[in-house]
């Protein structure tokens, strides 16, 4: 076999590996988050519309890393420049929206027995 079939094995590998680190998690946190099934179903439906919306979004970006402010130096579209400046920007807005619920949504309380 050659250096790139190992090369895309590998990260076959590595991508169904972390995203399965991701999405159990993600997929099953929701049955935590209420117990109520009609709250559960809004939040499903809340999750599955920002999805299609970040979707949209994602057909876009090619557009996006062509903006004139990309360009370098002698005026010609600098792909790579523009897609590090959105990449990087769309990094932070994760972190940032990933720390909001983090840090502002309370736990749900728990009886204790005993």
């Amino acid at each position: 076999l050659s250096t790139v079939t190992w090369w895309m094995i590998g990260s076959m590998l590595g991508l169904y590996l972390f995203n399965t680190v991701f999405n159990i998690p993600y997929q099953c946190l929701l049955l935590e988050m209420t117990a109520d099934s009609n709250e559960r179903t809004n939040v499903v439906v809340w999750r599955a519309y920002l999805g299609k919306i970040v979707q949209l979004v994602m057909f876009w970006m090619w557009w996006l890393v062509q903006l004139p402010v990309f360009n370098n130096d002698l005026g010609e579209t600098d792909i790579l420049n523009g897609a590090r400046w959105v990449t990087s920007f769309l990094g932070v807005a994760v972190i940032i929206f990933g720390l909001l619920p983090a840090l502002f949504v309370p736990e749900r309380f728990y009886h204790r027995s005993g």
